[in-house]
This record gives C-alpha cells, sequence and structure tokens, in this order.
C-alpha cells in the first residue's frame, strides 16, 4: 500500500477547502479539457475501424500468459477483437524487433492507500446484484460520513456536518448502500471505487469550541459491471507503426480473469490523424447547426466519428459530419466545449469554442418570411402575440393543438384560426398578382386559383364556416385588445409554445450607372436584416458599399461571393441594423474614382479619363483622383497624366492607395500638356492615390501596363497574351506575332465585350484576337440550346441543330445582322459548348487582319450527347479594311454517345462596313457540326458586308 500525505482535518481544514473551491472555479475549464484530451487519446482507439486490409483467426481463450508469433510483415496498424471477463486483469502488447507496443491493458493498479494518523478501521462490503448491477456499502458510526471516488466522480453520504468539511452536500446516508449501475455516479463498464471513512464532531461555538476529527485508509475494489465485456478493433500503441519490420510477436498477460481473443486485423497503408482547423466562436439561440465538413479532415478519407466535451445547459447530436447544437430550456449564457474526431485509429481535437446562448431573435433575411417563437402562459385562455402572423403553431406540452381549437383577433376582427389562415393566404396572393409584372400575372392568377380549389377538396365545411363568420364575428371593445394580436386557446391548457411567422422584408432594385440602388423596406420594425444583391463579376477591391442616410454616404461593410468559381465577386450581403426604409447604393469601381479629402467614393470619372479627348473632370483641392492599372507597376515604370490648372501652386502627389505618405510628386501643373513620373521604390501594385493640393483638371491618365513596347498615343504594341473588357482607344494598335487579345469569359448575362478604337489597327501574321468560348456559359442565353435526353445546339445568326429524336431543341437566331452588338449563346446538355465573345472594332484610318481574329463557339465535351454554342459578334467599322488573314464565328459541334448525339451551334454575326476593301483572306459564319445522323448541325450564321462612305 502506498503513503498518502498527512490530512488536516481540524476545523481550519474548513477554511482550507474554501480555498480550493475558488482554485477549483478558475481551473475547472483547464483541467476540464486536459482531462478529456487525455481520456479521448487513450480511449478514442477503442472504437470501430472500417477499412482494413486483412482478418485472421485466433479464437482462443488465455487464462494464463503465453506469446504468439503473428506470421504478417511491413504492417503500419494492428487491431484485435475481444472479450474479457468480469474481473479480468492483464494486458496485450506486440513486440517487433525494436520495441514494445500496448495495445490493451486493463490491468488492475494498486487500489488501496494508507493516510498518515489514520485511527478508523472499517469493512468495505461489496455485493454483485446482477451483472450490470453492483452493491456497496460501509458501517459508520454516529457523526462520521464515507466519501465514496467513483472513477473521477466523488459524493459523500453521512452527516452534513461531516461532508462540509470535504466541500460535499450529503448525499445519503452515513450507512446507506451505494448501488451502481452503467452511467449513475459516472460509472462505467469497468470502475474503480473507493471509500474512505471521516469522523467529525466538531463546535464552531466561540464560547464552547472543539474538534475530534478522525479518518481512515482509503479502500478500493473493481467494479465490473458486466459479465464479458467486447472490445472492437482495439490498437493502442500499435495505431501507427513502422514498416520494413519482418516478424510480430503478440505477449499476453493474464493475471486474473480471462481474456478471449476473436481475431486480429492489420492494414499495410499508412494512417494520418485527421485534422482540425479553427472553429469559429457560435452565439445563436433555441439550436444552431454547425457543418464541420468546414473544419475538419482526413487525408485517406476515413470514416470520423465525432464527440464533444460535456457541458452544462448545452446538447449536441451528430449527423455524419453536421454538429446540431442545443441549448437547454431557461439556459442563456457562455458555455465553452471543444470537438473530437478519430478515425478509430488517431484523434484530433478542435480549439476550445464558445457558445453564446442569446434571447430567442428571429432570423430576418430579405424576401424570406420570418420565423417566430414565443413561449407564454396562458391567461383568461388568451396569449398576446407582437405581430399580426402567418402559420401559426401551437404546442402544449410537446402536443400541437388543432387549428380549430384556436380563435385570432387581429384589429378588433375574431376568426377560427384556419379561416384566419385561408384568407391571409389569399390576401398575400392578391399583393403578388397587383404587384407583379403583366406577364407573370397569369401564372400567378392560375397560383391563387389552385390554391382555393385545394382548399375546398381539403375541407369541405369552408363555405359553410365563411357563412357563419359573416355573421359570428365578435367585434371587441376592449381597448387594450383592439389594437393587438390575440390568440383565443379553447383548450384547457396553462402554457403554450407557439410558433409564427410574419411577412417577409423586400428590396427593390434599381439600375445606377456605377452599381444598383437597393431600398430594403418592411411594415415591421426588424432589425439586423440580412440583405443581398447580385452584381456583374467584380474585383472584391472594387466594389464599395454606401448607406444613404439624410443626403450623405455612409461606407458599410459587405460579405462578397463567388458563385461561379471564377474568383470574381458576384454576389454580396450586408446587414441593415433596423427597417422600416433604409436605402444602400453598391458602387462598383471602375479604373478612375474621384473621392473626397477623406478619400470616400465622390464619382466614377473613367469615361472622362480614359482617352486625350479635351473631356476634363475637375479634381478640387486635397481631393484624390484614385486610378487602377491593368496589371501591377513596379519601380521601373512610370505614371504619365495630361492635365492643367488655373493656380499656380497647383500639383499632384502620388500615394499608394490608402497610405498617408506621398511616394511622387508631378511637380506644378499649369498648362494642358503631358506630366510623366517614374515610380521609385516600391512594391508591385495596381492603384494609386492621385492628390491635388489645389483645383486641378485631368483629362487622361495614361496606363502604362496596357502596351508592351510604345503607349496608347503613338503606337501601341502588342508581343504578349492580353485581356481587355469594355472600351480601349489608341492612336496606332498593333498585335505583333505571339501578341493575343481577349476579354474575360461571360456565364449568364452580357458582361464583357472588347471595343476597340484607334487611328489604325494592324493584326500581324501570329497575332490574334480570340473570344471563342466568350460568350454565354452552357444552357444560358436568348439562343440557349435545351436539354430533355440530349441537347441542342445554341442559336445566334443561325439556329441551333437539334439533337437526336428531337431530344434537345436548337436555340433560335437573335440579334441584328447589320449592328451586331450580341455575344454567342450556350449550348444544351451538361457539358454544352460555350457561345463566343464580341468585340466592336472603330478604325478612323486602315484595318488590317493578317492573323487570327475568331468568336467561334466551343464544341461540347466528348461522350456527354450535349450541344455546341454558337458563334460570337465582330462589329467592325473602317477607312480601308485589309489584309490577308481569318476572321471566324462558326458555331461548335455537337458530341456522340455511340448512336446518340447533341445538335451543332449556329454560326454567329459578323458585320463589316468600310470605304475601301483590300481584303483577301477568309471570312466564316458557318455552323457547327452535328454529334451524329440522327441529330442536326446548326444553321450558318450571317455575314454583311457594306461599302460605306461614312463611318458614323
Amino acid at each position: 500500500m502506498r503513503k498518502k500525505s498527512k490530512l488536516d482535518r481540524e476545523i481550519n481544514l474548513k477554511k482550507s477547502m474554501e480555498k480550493r473551491i475558488a482554485a477549483n472555479r478558475a481551473l475547472g475549464l483547464l483541467i476540464a479539457v486536459v482531462i478529456s484530451v487525455s481520456i479521448l487519446n487513450l480511449l478514442g482507439t477503442h472504437t470501430g475501424y472500417t477499412v482494413l486490409q486483412e482478418s485472421n483467426l485466433i479464437e482462443r481463450e488465455f487464462t494464463s500468459n503465453e506469446n504468439i508469433a503473428l506470421p504478417i510483415k511491413d504492417i503500419t496498424a494492428l487491431y484485435l477483437n475481444s472479450y474479457i471477463s468480469s474481473n479480468f486483469s492483464g494486458e496485450v502488447s506486440l513486440y517487433d524487433e525494436n520495441r514494445r507496443y500496448s495495445i490493451l491493458d486493463y490491468s488492475i493498479p494498486e487500489l488501496d492507500e494508507e493516510v498518515d494518523n489514520s485511527s478508523i478501521e472499517f469493512e468495505l462490503n461489496y455485493n454483485k446484484i446482477s451483472p450490470e448491477v453492483a452493491e456497496l456499502s460501509v458501517v459508520a458510526e454516529e457523526y462520521s460520513c464515507v466519501e465514496w471516488k467513483i472513477n473521477d466522480e466523488s459524493i459523500c453520504y453521512g452527516e452534513n456536518s461531516c461532508c462540509s468539511l470535504l466541500n460535499f452536500e450529503s448525499s445519503g446516508e452515513k450507512n446507506e448502500s451505494l448501488y451502481l449501475n452503467n452511467g449513475r455516479y459516472n460509472a462505467q463498464d469497468r470502475n474503480i471505487v473507493k471509500a474512505q471513512v471521516i469522523y467529525a464532531n466538531y463546535s464552531l461555538d466561540i464560547d464552547n469550541a472543539y474538534s475530534d476529527i478522525r479518518y481512515s485508509d482509503i479502500k478500493g475494489i473493481v467494479v465490473d459491471l458486466f459479465d464479458k465485456l467486447p472490445l472492437s478493433n482495439v490498437c493502442g500503441e500499435a495505431c501507427n507503426l513502422n514498416q520494413n519490420i519482418e516478424a510480430y510477436t503478440l505477449e499476453v498477460k493474464v493475471y486474473s480473469g480471462s481474456l478471449f481473443l476473436e481475431n486480429y486485423s492489420y492494414r499495410l497503408t499508412p494512417n494520418n490523424a485527421p485534422e482540425f482547423k479553427e472553429v469559429p466562436n457560435i452565439t445563436f439561440s433555441d439550436n444552431y447547426t454547425l457543418d464541420l465538413s468546414r473544419y475538419v479532415s482526413d487525408k485517406e478519407g476515413d470514416n470520423l466519428i465525432l464527440d464533444y466535451l460535456k457541458v452544462e445547459g448545452i446538447e449536441i447530436e451528430f449527423d455524419g459530419l453536421t454538429a446540431i447544437i442545443k441549448a437547454d430550456d431557461n439556459f442563456t449564457g457562455k458555455a465553452y466545449t471543444f470537438f473530437t474526431v478519430n478515425d478509430s485509429s488517431l484523434s484530433a481535437t478542435s480549439s476550445i469554442i464558445e457558445l453564446e446562448v442569446v434571447e430567442f431573435k428571429p432570423k430576418v433575411v430579405v424576401g424570406e418570411a420570418v420565423r417566430w417563437v414565443k413561449k407564454a402562459l396562458v391567461i383568461d385562455n388568451k396569449v398576446l402575440l407582437e405581430h399580426e402572423p402567418i402559420n401559426v403553431t401551437i404546442k402544449a406540452d410537446g402536443e400541437e393543438i388543432l387549428d380549430r381549437n384556436v380563435d385570432i383577433i387581429v384589429e378588433g376582427e375574431r376568426k377560427d384560426l384556419d379561416e384566419y389562415e385561408y384568407d391571409k393566404k389569399l390576401e398575400i396572393l392578391d399583393d403578388e398578382i397587383n404587384n407583379a409584372a403583366l406577364e407573370k400575372k397569369t401564372a400567378l392568377e392560375e397560383k391563387k386559383s389552385e390554391f382555393v380549389k385545394s382548399k375546398r377538396l381539403e375541407n369541405t365545411g369552408r363555405a359553410l364556416r365563411k357563412l357563419i363568420s359573416i355573421t359570428g364575428n365578435v367585434v371587441l371593445n376592449e381597448e387594450e385588445e383592439e389594437d393587438n394580436t390575440v390568440l383565443i386557446i379553447n383548450e384547457d391548457v396553462q402554457e403554450v409554445e407557439v410558433e409564427y411567422f410574419t411577412e417577409a422584408p423586400i428590396a427593390i432594385e434599381e439600375e445606377i450607372d456605377n452599381g444598383k440602388r437597393v431600398t430594403i423596406s418592411s411594415d415591421i420594425g426588424y432589425e439586423d436584416v440580412l440583405a443581398f444583391a447580385e452584381i456583374p463579376d467584380t474585383d472584391a477591391n472594387s466594389i464599395r458599399l454606401y448607406h444613404l442616410v439624410d443626403g450623405s454616404r455612409i461606407p458599410s461593410n459587405f460579405d462578397g461571393y463567388d458563385s461561379n468559381n471564377n474568383e470574381m465577386v458576384d454576389y454580396i450581403e450586408w446587414t441593415v441594423p433596423h427597417l422600416s426604409n433604409q436605402t444602400y447604393e453598391i458602387i462598383l469601381i471602375t479604373n478612375a474614382d474621384h473621392l473626397d479629402e477623406n478619400r470616400t467614393f465622390v464619382e466614377d470619372v473613367y469615361d472622362y479619363v480614359k482617352a486625350r479627348d479635351y473631356n476634363f473632370t475637375l479634381i478640387p483641392a486635397n481631393h484624390y483622383l484614385r486610378v487602377k492599372f491593368e496589371t501591377n507597376l513596379t519601380s521601373d515604370r512610370d505614371i504619365t497624366i495630361y492635365a492643367r490648372s488655373n493656380y499656380p501652386n497647383a500639383s499632384v502627389l502620388v500615394y499608394e492607395k490608402d497610405k498617408n505618405d506621398s511616394i511622387a510628386d508631378f511637380g506644378t501643373i499649369s498648362d494642358d500638356r503631358r506630366y510623366k513620373i517614374i515610380l521609385d521604390n516600391i512594391t508591385a501594385q495596381d492603384t494609386f492615390d492621385l492628390k491635388t493640393t489645389n483645383d486641378v483638371e485631368f483629362d487622361y491618365v495614361v496606363d502604362p501596363t496596357v502596351c508592351d513596347q510604345g503607349d496608347e498615343l503613338t503606337e501601341c504594341n502588342i508581343t504578349t497574351a492580353k485581356t481587355w473588357n469594355g472600351s480601349v482607344t489608341f492612336n496606332n494598335l498593333r498585335i505583333k506575332s505571339g501578341g493575343s487579345i481577349a476579354h474575360t469569359t461571360n456565364t449568364n448575362a452580357q458582361t464583357y465585350i472588347l471595343n476597340i478604337t484607334a487611328t489604325n489597327f494592324t493584326i500581324e501574321s501570329g497575332g490574334t484576337i480570340n473570344l471563342a468560348g466568350k460568350g454565354y456559359s452552357k444552357e444560358n442565353g436568348p439562343g440557349n440550346g435545351t436539354k430533355t435526353i440530349h441537347g441542342g445546339g445554341a442559336g445566334h445568326g443561325g439556329i441551333g441543330g437539334d439533337a437526336d429524336s428531337s431530344s434537345g431543341t436548337g436555340g433560335i437566331a437573335y440579334g441584328s445582322a447589320t449592328e451586331t452588338l450580341t455575344i454567342g449563346s450556350g449550348g444544351g446538355g451538361t457539358s454544352a459548348g460555350a457561345g463566343g465573345g464580341l468585340i466592336i472594332i472603330n478604325v478612323t484610318n486602315t484595318l488590317n487582319v493578317s492573323g487570327i481574329l475568331t468568336v467561334n463557339g466551343t464544341a461540347a465535351s466528348a461522350s456527354t450527347d450535349s450541344g455546341g454554342g454558337s458563334g460570337g459578334g465582330i462589329n467592325i467599322r473602317t477607312g480601308i479594311f485589309g489584309g490577308n488573314g481569318t476572321i471566324t464565328a462558326d458555331g461548335g459541334s455537337g458530341d456522340r454517345t455511340g448512336a446518340q448525339g447533341g445538335g451543332g451551334g449556329g454560326g454567329g454575326r459578323i458585320a463589316i462596313r468600310y470605304t475601301t476593301k483590300t481584303f483577301t483572306g477568309t471570312l466564316r459564319a458557318n455552323g457547327g457540326a452535328n454529334g451524329q445522323a440522327n441529330s442536326q448541325a446548326g444553321s450558318a450564321g450571317t455575314i454583311y458586308q457594306e461599302q460605306s462612305g461614312s463611318l458614323n
């Protein structure tokens, strides 16, 4: 028996215990975390493993020590399936050439403990009532108590005056038997139970203080609540083994009882532990669903088992990798927990998570009805609601109360709940019909008609009750009820839970020049409303959200999302603090913005400064012109501006975006001319703030990254791949061999095109403008192909081809043959081709196309029976039209699977106006080929050419 340090059981013990209480409160969470992690690391390996390479039978019972040579080598894990008897003590280990690995250790430790100066003797009585129930007892005298410790949980039986010295409340009489079953007092399958008797006869009376405190040694016993305990796929330290081992031995030691080894399994491939990313803190009411697949991963894709640290007030259930977090009734405040995961071999633990439970607050989202939950006492059969509800559900003691047993009073008028909800639904449908566009009214009228018919079939008594309600409604005179919504519960219940919905807040969007204006409104004063809007694909740094308040723009935070995986933001969300009406502006920043002295957005001025056109814009003193270039500028590049000012001390200072230290100075700005500075000692970046020291008018900011050689005002040479969007202007533009230009790929809207204006424009042999597949994506666009079984081709200049057996139809023709301004559409089907893009070219003198200019639709992917995309658009106006290159707007081909096939895409549209034509190259807008004989090719597109005396 081991010795225990002397216990101070005198009166000052009470003070000592009080200090321990304070310390325990501070350390409680840490201790719980450490203990739980330790337990999980030890016991988490005792759960089922599902991906094993081999399984070998043993099927033997062991009652004594024995070694078994295993006919295996080069394994990475070993798992045992076994049974142990009640009171088994022993262990199983695996030996290889280098070391020992403990797999199973059920040896019984030393149970009794000697305590210094102990003076009480007692017997610890144990009776196994059944395999799952045990009885333990101690005989103790007056003034005594018994401290029972079941594994890590302690309780006290006996006199309160005695138990209080141990900082416990009495849980039973001193001689009362302690009954254990699985789960009671933290009892498990195997338990270490210890008992100590304390005698405490004392008085704290100042006039008559005395103490007689004595104690016993500690006695322990193993309590197994089973006859035979299965241990499945246990690996212990053998969960991860070194490979390249030639021999293994299994060592079985039995000190008491018996062990039955059924089989062993092993794996040959290495296993990695699961991994946790940091899990965020959560604030919620009632319940919360957390998708843990976002935070936990396993390289091998093993089946993962989740658990959590149990804490008061919180219960967590798991559905796969989804955690359903529930707060106990009447619990609010903070709790701390963590998640654990194991793959049945290795485990991982998340960071500590703060769970804050707050009073129920409805989640309010624009366009969605708002859910409310109210728990209330029923007083005089009445419950008051704060709002006029939709879809009311009432429960008492977890059972739903039927609508026919509930009446509702709204604005003094009383109806039964069923009738009220019927009328409310009709009211909502009527509002939708009245506010709908003409083309949607018919569908909504049909929806209303179907609803009325369905309710009549559902309840043939509707008409009778409606007639009764005309004369039977009660208009109440009580002032306190006329302005409230009141539920009348026609059942004898004391408390109810009412779930109901209120009408959704709405959003009205208005397109503005540089974005959109969104007004969020509701008749109900909702708070923290989630609003959202779709925007064209935009760089995240080029979006601003402003709240319009009393004529001022107040910057607001938002979250941006990329729904089509092109690394651009196309959807944003933000929180509106309160309603009724709140207006926001979403500003999509272009390449030049006027900012005030606080760098707050004022206006988009890109159209003023994009070209040397003598169309000036004024930037007042101490305001900024923020310019964004196509690519990053480094310290070897320059910034050039064309500007003027009437103030002798006017200058323009250059700052990095949102920084306060000037990095360059253009010097004095006076006459309208070119001003140029070289950037020194900067890191690569694309956005700069130009600050005026006095009023300065800007005409042109030259982007030095547009041209690989030269600049826009002289001759711009392109020798690398460029992506341009929108309008660009040059004096002389030349795409040399190896150079190429494209615009960004569109998806479900015509967002990106290329519009080039130049005095002279040359595409040399080997130079390319390639807009193939840059139009609408699959199944998008006005001429999209459709799919039922197989996909039709898209239309544009020509119609798309049908799929075989007419299972998917080709798209329609659209757009103008003489003034082409549209991109191509996407074909039908899961892997359909995309449409071609759109280029507009305006050249004053000579356009020479000796390279390639293509806006072809793309072919569908092989073996998917999808349709091809349609050709895009080319719109050219030039003086002299020359060269010997290739200009195409072909449709993409359909594809085939065996005897099945998709339709070909229709050709696109080409429109060319010129004063003189010397072009000898190829002009083509063919339809795409069909996938196989029974499907159809796309029709040819249109090529329009006109010799004109004017390019206007």
